[in-house]
């Protein structure tokens, strides 16, 4: 599903989106977020904000550190092998425990990690937001974007791009 981005600086722009896409078909309540410094505003407008989990940069690192945990986990396993008999079944089920629990254990972590970072795909809107812009997030299914872009080309909001809805733990952003 393809995300489209656009900026506002007036709620009450915002609040007509909403109103717009909320009579659209092919767009659900649940794909339509928005992003404000001012969230009282967003509550006070009856726009439904974005959540933690497109604020916040937790699946990310929930993925990254499970990763991280996999192969510090599989690591550690080949290393102690050399020193470690671990030949029967008793064996095998401490190397699968050591790998699960380092993966686990790396997924926590890196989920606390991620719950202090800002999502990655909101990091360039840092700045506008931080001067009081509202970001509108519109999720979109590949035969309703044509008809979506032309509706909100009638309102005076800003596109600021497109990107994937799917977080990718790989993804390289720039500072």
């Amino acid at each position: 599903m393809k995300r489209l981005y656009y900026l506002t600086d007036s709620m009450a722009l915002a609040s007509q989106v909403s109103r717009q896409l909320q009579h659209t078909p092919g767009i659900a309540n649940w794909r339509f977020h928005a992003l404000a410094k001012d969230e009282a505003g967003l509550y006070s407008h009856q726009l439904q904000g974005a959540s933690p989990l497109q604020r916040c940069d937790i699946l990310r690192g929930t993925e990254r550190g499970g990763l991280l945990g996999l192969m510090i986990g599989a690591a550690f396993v080949l290393l102690a092998s050399r020193v470690i008999d671990f030949s029967g079944s008793w064996g095998v089920f401490a190397m699968v425990a050591l790998i699960v629990s380092a993966t686990l254990f790396g997924a926590w972590e890196g989920g606390m990690l991620g719950l202090s970072r800002e999502n990655y795909k909101i990091r360039r809107f840092h700045n506008a937001l931080e001067a009081g812009a509202i970001l509108l997030m519109v999720d979109v299914r590949k035969v309703d974007e044509g008809r979506i872009r032309n509706l909100l080309s009638h309102i005076p909001i800003r596109p600021m791009g497109e990107g994937s809805s799917v977080v990718n733990p790989f993804a390289y952003v720039s500072a």
